[in-house]
């Protein structure tokens, strides 16, 4: 098994993997998480490989609410198209916002107020997702 250093990148998650075996750490990969990986904080090993995941997707809908709160894409849909076709969002998820939607916008900022006061401010959860939350608003229009 492997170390809880080596276990974020060691963890073989694709789905052409046989469960529980563990790949090798590609050398460059090694030394960029030896750079930027926190001087105290380590993965449990304990920790689900949903769990990752999970905080892994949340961080990527927080920018993706950023860039529809700062104008930077002219809505949700543009932003789910955009990360389905351009940086590989699973498509059958819909996109960050639909994604978002699905799960509800106050179960995502009680998870990510959780991940804040665990991990930090980058967990913050947008004044977007806030406003939408408090009002039970969603990033789509639910229209028939």
């Amino acid at each position: 098994m492997a170390s809880s250093d080596d276990l974020i990148a060691s963890e073989c998650i694709s789905s052409d993997c046989p469960p529980h075996q563990v790949k090798a750490i590609h050398p460059e990969a090694a030394k960029l998480i030896k750079k930027y990986q926190h001087p105290t904080k380590r993965i449990d090993p304990a920790t689900p490989i949903e769990a990752i995941v999970e905080r892994v997707v949340l961080r990527f809908v927080i920018e993706a609410i950023h860039c529809l709160q700062d104008g930077i894409i002219a809505s949700a849909r543009d932003g789910d198209i955009g990360a389905v076709s351009g940086v590989g969002f699973p498509p059958f998820r819909g996109g960050p916002f639909m994604w978002l939607d699905t799960v509800g916008p106050k179960v995502i900022v009680e998870k990510l107020k959780k991940l804040e006061a665990e991990h930090g401010p980058q967990f913050a959860p947008p004044k977007l997702l806030l406003d939408k939350a408090a009002k039970g608003e969603l990033f789509h229009n639910a229209k028939p």
